[in-house]
């Protein structure tokens, strides 16, 4: 967000002056600030991907026309022409997908090492919300940890999805009849399915 906010701000500065007005390296910091806000405003999707269809990974997908970048793009040129000239957006990236793998690949004996691990990166990272994300793992690391527990021989690690669907389901109820002046109609009308 701050990367986009950034091109942004330049747009608007530069934006406001007339474009005969503009020497020609502001019109080129223009044009080039419009791009960069275009990509990321319109695929952000792609920093947000765990690449699982392998979308931006690679570079052989068929290219399509992008008429405001004016070329041939797939989703692994528009990935790389947004982290090419941010290297915090990059890294910030880079610790997503660190994060990804983690709960892909870990298991509970060696849980809390990897955790201390990726705590550790996010806070040496220079990129500020990253090192509050650092805070907030460290806060709920033995929460996170025991997230990896399997639940008999099942296979499955414990989580509360199904409490947290009920209580999700308890607040539509709330929501969609503006409230409720009888206990026990609400009650009621909760537990019926």
């Amino acid at each position: 967000m701050s990367v986009q906010n950034k091109y942004y701000s330049t747009i608007k500065k530069l934006g406001k002056k007339d474009r005969c007005d503009l020497s020609r390296e502001e019109l080129i910091l223009l044009d080039d600030a419009k791009k960069h806000y275009y990509v990321l405003k319109k695929f952000h999707c792609l920093l947000l991907s765990n690449d699982g269809d392998n979308k931006v990974s690679d570079p052989n997908i068929e290219k399509k026309f992008n008429r405001v970048l004016n070329g041939y793009n797939n989703y692994y040129d528009l990935y790389d022409y947004m982290v090419k000239d941010d290297p915090e957006l990059d890294m910030a990236y880079d610790l997503k997908y660190e994060v990804t793998e983690f709960y892909r690949k870990c298991r509970y004996d060696n849980a809390k090492q990897c955790l201390e691990e990726i705590i550790i990166d996010f806070r040496s990272c220079p990129v500020e919300s990253m090192s509050k994300f650092a805070n907030t793992l460290s806060v709920w690391k033995n929460e996170i940890i025991a997230s990896f527990m399997i639940i008999d021989n099942t296979g499955k690690k414990m989580n509360t999805a199904i409490v947290e669907n009920r209580n999700k389901t308890i607040k539509l109820i709330k929501h969609s009849s503006n409230g409720f002046l009888n206990w026990s109609r609400f009650r009621n009308k909760c537990y019926t399915p």
